[in-house]
């Protein structure tokens, strides 16, 4: 009997061990893909993509996805899309972030593990040697697609699933079918039962053609407008009406109906002030405030909303459940309007975002109109708390 116990502790001992050294090779495996990469890298991380079988079926369903995309476009008659290596190396970026944390978001939080930018512009600038892309829109979700026979069988599932599940969301599909995309990269990241994914959409920065044809037809338009009035005489603009003006269209147009100011709204946009001020007073377009320059509140949001809120530790507060959408850009005065400058707030906020007006709760707003010379610069702020 006790011969018995002895080989039968040995065994038990044994399979421990072999165990702990499995568990150990699997977190050694995972730590090894697990890293962020940018364009230096990239050709070294395709390379390893080519390589390993679970890798190489994440890549199979990221261009899978792509061709179901620019199908889905061509039938709506819209220009198919060029993939870009960048653009999905950015995707597998965040992929990674949301796999990790556990979490589906289209933002990240500084300093947490496997950061590479807080919102899809700074990730995409992370992942860029030099500056030469700039991104139009982020889809992003998850689900448990990763089923069939085979792995390519697997590949079409995930992409099929993740094409139908943005298509079916209205927010999520209309960028799918936005003009204004002429790049795009997707990713997908298996983990354990899930499937991450995200899908970026971007152009050149020096070779829009759809912003330079946009802003030619709206010069182009501008110009007919003031041909066909002739006989009105110029007047010049009141910048502190016009601010008024602007702000109260922008705000009937997200609110909704019966929308009450509460304390938290009025803390966002004095924090959405404060960011405009900022900006205008330094003309620089930057969510992070340095010291030194004029009219510095707090370095950033997490910071500027808790001392809004009268936190007295608020120097030492690192993260907050709320997006900072901020913008700027010059109208000349001669062709200014109330109402193009709140469709290009909307169009550049709300519509690149795929944010959905009507599902909006805590949220703040400010505008900041100013003259210089001939032109009317435009600077804007809108805060989101997440629900």
């Amino acid at each position: 009997m006790s011969a018995i116990i002895i080989n039968s502790y040995r065994l038990s001992f044994l399979s421990l061990f072999v165990f702990v050294i499995g568990l150990l090779f699997i977190s050694h495996a995972y730590s090894q893909e697990a890293e962020i990469y940018t364009e230096i890298e990239l050709e070294k991380l395709i390379q390893k993509y080519s390589q390993d079988s679970i890798l190489n079926l994440e890549r199979l369903a990221a261009f899978e996805f792509h061709k179901l995309l620019n199908e889905y476009r061509a039938s709506n008659n819209l220009d198919t899309l060029g993939w870009n290596e960048t653009l999905w190396l950015t995707c597998r970026n965040h992929n990674i972030y949301m796999s990790y944390h556990k979490e589906l978001s289209h933002s990240e939080t500084t300093d947490e593990k496997y950061f590479s930018g807080e919102d899809p512009g700074d990730r995409l600038k992370y992942a860029q040697e030099e500056i030469r892309l700039y991104w139009s829109g982020e889809n992003a979700l998850y689900n448990y697609s990763c089923y069939g026979s085979s792995k390519l069988e697997k590949a079409h599932n995930i992409a099929e699933s993740s094409f139908n599940q943005w298509k079916n969301s209205p927010g999520h599909n209309r960028n799918m079918l936005s003009k204004s995309h002429e790049l795009h990269g997707a990713a997908f990241i298996i983990s354990d039962s899930r499937v991450y994914g995200t899908s970026l959409f971007g152009y050149p920065l020096s070779k829009s053609n759809y912003w330079a044809n946009y802003l030619a037809e709206k010069k182009e338009k501008s110009i007919k407008t003031l041909s066909e009035k002739k006989s009105i005489t110029y007047k010049k603009i009141s910048i502190g009406q016009s601010r008024k003006n602007i702000e109260n269209q922008f705000i009937e147009y997200i609110e909704s109906e019966n929308k009450i100011l509460n304390k938290q709204d009025r803390i966002l946009k004095q924090c959405a002030k404060k960011q405009v001020i900022y900006m205008a007073y330094n003309n620089v377009t930057e969510s992070i405030q340095r010291r030194h320059n004029k009219a510095f509140f707090a370095k950033d949001l997490a910071k500027r909303i808790a001392k809004a809120e009268g936190n007295p530790f608020w120097f030492l507060t690192r993260n907050t459940k709320t997006t900072e959408y901020i913008m700027s850009f010059d109208v000349s005065e001669e062709y200014f309007s109330e109402e193009s400058v709140k469709q290009q707030i909307i169009e550049e906020i709300i519509s690149v975002n795929n944010i959905d007006s009507t599902q909006l709760k805590d949220y703040g707003f400010y505008i900041k109109l100013k003259r210089k010379k001939s032109k009317i610069q435009v600077f804007a702020a809108f805060l989101i708390k997440k629900i």
